[in-house]
């Protein structure tokens, strides 16, 4: 307790943060089997920290935890997937991208149990991966590449993929860094793609968070597809705010992608959240 007082003196600005020491967020916490779990604390270990006097600290406030990330198990329709992921999200290290979120389980599950949307596919790619449950599940049909924008996430996925490789044998899962909305790396990673023609399927799972960042997503996901008939952008949409359930479809129009949702795929998810799955295609 003295160390939490200690911590919460420190900065009453970046209070939040420390919450990491005793919160997790049980509405993402899908299946809670910790396989494997690192130190927290840095330098002294916890018993030395927790002894130091305020004077003695002598850390920053962003000193005062690394991050961490967990290997745990997480179930998508049948199959069970071992997965680094943090324990809680923590603002200082801007780890909302290594929890699961409820939309990346939805369309997990969703592509578990449609397995043929897999099959016969070049390659597939997925935005704002996170902790990379749907791209992982993913690469065990097609060659995948999943993306984030943040390096700390991208380090985390590193891992999984890694680690993802050796307990499946199967090498087709790759980690590559993707802001959307840069030209530079969307050609890149489009050469990527089997004939450097882009990608038949793109995936991506509550990567609606901001009205601001609609436009760069679905501009991404049309640069990133082949122009294939059976081509198509898999969305993962949990229903947060009306003004963003309002501007998806003139947003996807934007970027000369039809956006319809996908049959009996609503699902009543986390309180009063509602997600869907939506597919789009573009325009001929």
């Amino acid at each position: 307790m003295s160390f939490l007082l200690l911590a919460y003196k420190q900065s009453a600005q970046r209070r939040t943060a420390y919450s990491i020491l005793a919160s997790s967020n049980p509405s993402v916490r899908w299946s809670g089997k910790v396989l494997e779990r690192p130190p927290t604390f840095l330098g002294q270990g916890i018993a030395g920290q927790m002894a130091a006097s305020e004077d003695e600290f002598g850390l920053e406030d962003s000193e005062l935890f690394t991050p961490v990330a967990e290997l745990q198990e997480f179930t998508a329709g049948q199959r069970s997937l071992q997965l680094y992921c943090s324990p809680a999200a923590s603002t200082d290290y801007d780890e909302t991208g290594t929890i699961l979120w409820p939309a990346a389980q939805m369309l997990a599950d969703y592509l578990a149990q449609h397995e043929d949307l897999l099959h016969g596919r070049n390659a597939a790619i997925e935005l704002g991966s996170g902790i990379g449950l749907v791209g992982m599940l993913a690469s065990l049909s097609c060659r995948t590449v999943l993306t984030d924008h943040n390096a700390h996430v991208l380090n985390v996925l590193r891992r999984s993929a890694q680690n993802f490789s050796r307990q499946n044998g199967s090498q087709q899962a790759t980690c590559a860094r993707l802001d959307w909305g840069n030209s530079e790396e969307i050609a890149h990673l489009r050469s990527l793609a089997p004939g450097g023609q882009g990608y038949d399927l793109v995936l991506g799972a509550d990567v609606c968070y901001s009205l601001s960042a609609l436009s760069s997503l679905f501009s991404t996901a049309a640069q990133l597809l082949s122009k294939g008939s059976a081509s198509a952008f898999l969305l993962g949409y949990v229903s947060r705010a009306s003004n963003i359930d309002r501007a998806l479809a003139g947003k996807a129009a934007e970027a000369s992608l039809t956006m319809v949702e996908v049959p009996d795929s609503t699902l009543q998810l986390c309180g009063s959240w509602q997600g869907c799955i939506y597919i789009c295609h573009c325009l001929p």
